[in-house]
This record gives C-alpha cells, structure tokens and sequence, in this order.
C-alpha cells in the first residue's frame, strides 16, 4: 500500500508534501514516510494502528481466524462495533464502505498488519510528525509507547474515525500542524534549530 502511495505521488508530480493517514492507514503513511522522507514535508498520524505483535495472540488470533471463516461478516461487525463510538451517519458509513471492500483485502490487511514492525520506519523519519490518538489506540502497543520519538495529542470523547466524529476539532489540530510544518521548513527557521 506505501508503493501505491508513492506511484500516486510519482504520477502527479508532487515533490513534496504532508502526509496523514488514519488507522492502518497511518502505517501506510508511516512506511511511506520512512522510505521517502525526502518527499514527505510532515506526517501526521490520525489513531494510527500500532504494533499489532504485540497485541496478545488469545486477542489477535481469535479475530483472524473469524475473519477467515464463514463468520467474516460476523466478525467483521462485532470488531468495527467495538472501534465506532459515533454517531448513527458516521456508524452507517463506515460499516457501509467496510462492506464494500473486498473481502480478501480487509484479511490481506489485517493480516499484513499482525506481521508489520512500524518502528524502522518511524525512526527513518526524521521530518515533524505528530499523532492524534483515542483511546482505542492508547494500549501499550500505541505508536506513541514504541519507545521512539512520536509527539501524540489525546483525542477523547470519540470513537476510532476522529476525523469525522469531531471534524471541527481534527482539522484544528491539522491546521495547527500545517503552520508548525511551514515554520519547520521555512530557511530561517533553519537557521534557528541550527
């Protein structure tokens, strides 16, 4: 999925950006990130999936052998329950667009991401980055308690899709981060950090 964002990147020309990604889709921007820092002017990490090794195999197993079975819908379901805390129109879409993946991509996914060690690439990225998290993602196996150097921002009173739970607030947050961006690449702010 990172190749895929870079062959987005490469088709249209961009040369340099801020990157955000949410949930998975935060690992996708962080390998991203890490491989191309010189394309990517800031990264932000909007609950981010974490290390998913080290999530207890009585917890991770169980959850892919439902999603292999014929209780993939099932499965499915009780596990985005336990991440939506929203209201009825975000619950409806999320589960909408969950049900219009692909089966074998939702498991490519998650398996994928049972195996995947985010901190290499964490530690290859050396640009501003910055995490807002929930309590879904406050667990030991956070990004932010890798033990690496990742800024996070606790976002409560939401469920898993911040973003749009509490749009207002999330893009406050964003367009904090943008201005720390353009200040972090600006020459004379260079100059400042030595």
């Amino acid at each position: 999925m990172a190749s895929d964002v870079g062959e987005a990147v490469n088709r249209l020309g961009i040369e340099r950006f801020v990157l955000v990604g949410h949930s998975t889709g935060g690992l996708v921007a962080l390998q991203y990130a890490g491989d191309h820092p010189e394309h990517v002017a800031g990264l932000l990490l909007a609950d981010p999936a974490g290390d998913a090794r080290k999530v207890p195999s009585e917890q991770m197993e169980p959850l892919l052998a439902g999603l292999a079975s014929d209780a993939y819908s099932e499965t499915m379901g009780r596990y985005f329950n336990f991440l939506i805390d929203s209201d009825t129109v975000v619950r409806e879409r999320v589960m909408a667009d969950l049900r219009a993946t692909p089966k074998e991509t939702v498991i490519g996914s998650f398996r994928a991401h049972s195996e995947y060690d985010p901190l290499p690439a964490l530690q290859r990225y050396g640009g501003p980055k910055l995490s807002v998290i929930t309590l879904v993602n406050a667990a030991p196996f956070g990004l932010h308690n890798l033990g690496a150097d990742l800024p996070h921002i606790s976002f409560t009173v939401t469920g898993h899709w911040l973003q749009m739970d509490k749009p207002e607030e999330f893009n406050r947050i964003l367009d904090d981060f943008l201005a720390r961006v353009e200040d972090w690449t600006t020459p004379r702010s260079w100059e400042s950090r030595g």
